[in-house]
């Protein structure tokens, strides 16, 4: 997760002195054994440490992709590591300097194990928000492995914040996030809609903030990936 000690918009990177600071490596996922699914909400393992893995996006030709934050990985070619799933995605698209998302490319041998419902969030995600369906105030969910909040099931899965504001590329919100839940789902309660990835807590007004989805369809439209979020 990144550290925002001067203003709290990802995107103004000259103005931002960021530190990037993903929680450890784990050497084991707390409490069972490894994932029985790829989905969203699960730890990765990377270069930089441990993140959580966010939503599953279908692309043409049969491609299966899904997303962590970018500041989770080193470049173009990583291979992420899923306990249970080694080497089971490839960073195609990294856009550190803009919206913190990089895009992997799940290898075919594992498509059959991909579920797109937020882990512990059966019903999650039913699409991604617009601007206008959210409103100040409105909850949101996280499910990711934050540290600390990674020891219980409960702690992973059952956290509520309240969104401050957003727009069609990014969100503030005030919520229980910490390093390791970068590139994490970011869920609608009302809606049961995808709105964004966290990606950052600002050190002035201690709110969390990250791209929407809404956004980061648009820019990975514009960069040439005609991908569409999976739902449940």
């Amino acid at each position: 997760m990144r550290v925002l000690s001067s203003v709290t918009s990802i995107f103004v990177v000259a103005l931002l002195a960021v530190v990037v600071l993903p929680a450890p490596a784990a050497e084991a996922q707390i409490g069972s054994g490894p994932f029985e699914k790829i989905q969203p909400g699960v730890r990765i393992t990377t270069s930089a440490g441990s993140c959580t893995l966010n939503f599953i996006f279908d692309g043409a030709n049969g491609k299966v992709y899904a997303g962590t934050a970018a500041h989770c990985v080193s470049d173009v070619g990583e291979k992420i590591d899923i306990w249970g799933f080694p080497d089971f995605g490839t960073v195609v698209y990294d856009d550190d300097a803009r919206t913190d998302f990089a895009l992997l490319e799940i290898d075919t041998k594992y498509h059959a194990d991909v579920d797109p419902a937020v882990k512990g969030h059966s019903g999650f995600p039913t699409g991604h928000t617009l601007r206008t369906q959210t409103s100040l105030g409105d909850h949101v969910r996280f499910s990711g492995y934050g540290m600390v909040y990674d020891r219980t099931t409960t702690t992973q899965e059952e956290r509520i914040g309240a969104l401050f504001s957003d727009d069609s590329d990014s969100y503030r919100l005030y919520g229980p996030t910490i390093f390791g839940d970068s590139g994490g789902p970011v869920m609608h309660d009302k809606t049961g809609k995808a709105l964004g990835i966290v990606s950052a807590i600002s050190l002035i007004t201690g709110m969390t903030v990250g791209p929407t989805v809404e956004g980061i369809l648009a820019r990975l439209s514009g960069a040439g990936y005609d991908v569409t979020l999976r739902t449940v």
